[in-house]
């Protein structure tokens, strides 16, 4: 019998998958590559990074690597035609959408936990526009079991009250925890910042039964802010039954969503929208050049950036102020501004007269009922972050003004976004947007010139011209 013929021997747990008797040729196809994108002279320069997402012990032919990364062991060894005896020991109990409170969810998250139901594994869930991602979160929760521990992570602490405030809602009666400095409340289901995964290693949580290996289930919101040094090292501490991780931008300029896929598994539901053919009537995508007072330094992480180039540039602000100012019939109009978070009471009040704002501290139902009046015209001009808006169809909508990083157009008679171009990895971020466009049949204009996108050094500004018409 040919050694290829041999079945390979893999083993999984809910701590790690082990190769026994592992070809070398097989450990090799166990790594990706990803880049290490720097500011060189003036330009952006991508490395290319081979990174093995298992450990190779050449000696004893045993390679090791995460759980969830079974199927991309399965598609490299179908690849060279290897055979696999697998056995895997995770025990992973039924999960079902019978049980939620339907009135609750729209149709797009229920069609999602129905997907990640009939799976019955873990995975990426990927949502465009973060659509429904908190009452996604509050679903996944509901559908396990109640005895289960469960760790929610997510990247800034606006999201964290959020996401602890709905989860107190669905599952009443229960202290729900969370651990964002400088509260830090311990219980079953807690949720907690990215970049506070170290204090569940070491200190009172991780000597108190709320260590990482300790969860049953991890879900990450934000899942595609994970994959930095920082946060990285403490991945295969985590002992899930399910992890899930969330997300509205599947793919990363640097290549570091392979460590997603890897780590979580494969797609379980993706709601981007599909490529269609050209509509008669195309809805007109306007695209406007953004800028920040004084260059990003290299090496801010991607979190910083967005602070920094969204929140807090006072140039979008004007930008904004001017677009509106220029409308026509602003005053019969119906507009969406889409902003990167729950903005608080004085956001623009002055400067944006007329316009509701959804703020960090409004209730579900208060959400749910602005919506609603902005569905009904009994609202006409609405500011709210990008992740409240999830799932709403809103017929009639005039303008769509998108002041986020990562939202993916939706229809409305003119969507209009912002192309950054303080660094790569948010231009890029605007690519991803533009391609969405191109692939609904949007009739795209930048409203610059074609000469600046010639003078840009970013890798992917060569597909502006591919993706709309400059003006004049």
């Amino acid at each position: 019998m040919s050694e290829a013929a041999v079945p390979i021997q893999v083993r999984v747990t809910r701590a790690a998958l082990s190769i026994q008797d592992c070809p070398r040729e097989l450990a090799d196809a166990l790594q990706y590559t990803r880049y290490d994108i720097k500011h060189e002279h003036g330009s952006f320069v991508r490395t290319p990074v081979p990174t093995l997402y298992g450990v190779y012990d050449e000696h004893n032919r045993v390679c090791r690597s995460y759980a969830n990364a079974l199927h991309l062991v399965r598609h490299h060894a179908q690849a060279q035609q290897r055979v696999l005896s697998v056995n895997d020991q995770r025990v992973l109990p039924e999960l079902s959408v019978e049980g939620l409170d339907r009135e609750r969810y729209r149709s797009v998250c229920l069609g999602a936990l129905s997907d990640v139901a009939k799976a019955r594994a873990s995975g990426v869930i990927v949502f465009p526009t973060g659509a429904g991602r908190i009452s996604l979160i509050c679903g996944l929760v509901q559908m396990l079991p109640n005895h289960f521990k469960v760790l929610v992570t997510t990247e800034d602490r606006s999201a964290v009250l959020q996401i602890h405030k709905a989860l107190q809602e669905v599952v009443p009666g229960e202290l729900m925890g969370m651990h964002c400095k400088p509260d830090s409340v311990p219980a079953r289901i807690m949720v907690a910042k990215l970049e506070d995964l170290q204090d569940f290693t070491e200190g009172e949580l991780a000597y108190s039964n709320y260590a990482l290996r300790d969860f049953d289930v991890w879900i990450c919101d934000e899942v595609h802010r994970l994959p930095v040094p920082a946060r990285a090292k403490f991945l295969a501490q985590f002992r899930a039954v399910y992890a899930w991780g969330l997300t509205a931008t599947p793919e990363r300029a640097d290549n570091s969503h392979m460590l997603n896929e890897v780590v979580f598994g494969p797609t379980l539901y993706s709601g981007r929208e599909k490529t269609g053919p050209k509509r008669v009537a195309p809805v007109k995508a306007l695209v406007f050049p953004l800028t920040t007072e004084t260059p990003l330094p290299e090496g801010l992480p991607l979190s910083t950036q967005i602070e920094l180039a969204y929140l807090n540039n006072p140039r979008l602000r004007s930008l904004l102020i001017l677009i509106l100012a220029t409308l026509p019939n602003l005053d019969e109009a119906k507009i969406m501004v889409l902003v990167e978070t729950a903005p608080d009471g004085s956001y623009d009040r002055q400067q944006l007269p007329g316009f509701t704002l959804l703020q960090g501290n409004d209730s579900l139902e208060q959400r749910r009922r602005v919506m609603e009046q902005l569905r009904a015209g009994e609202v006409a001009k609405l500011i709210c972050p990008h992740s409240w808006a999830d799932g709403v169809d809103i017929s009639g909508l005039d303008y769509l003004i998108d002041c986020s990083s990562t939202v993916t157009p939706r229809k409305a008679s003119h969507y209009i976004m912002f192309l950054n171009l303080a660094s790569e990895k948010l231009f890029n971020q605007g690519i991803a947007k533009l391609q969405a466009i191109e692939a609904s049949g949007w009739d795209a204009r930048y409203m610059f010139g074609r000469e600046l996108a010639r003078n840009l050094d970013f890798a992917r500004a060569g597909l502006l011209a591919e993706l709309g018409q400059f003006t004049a």
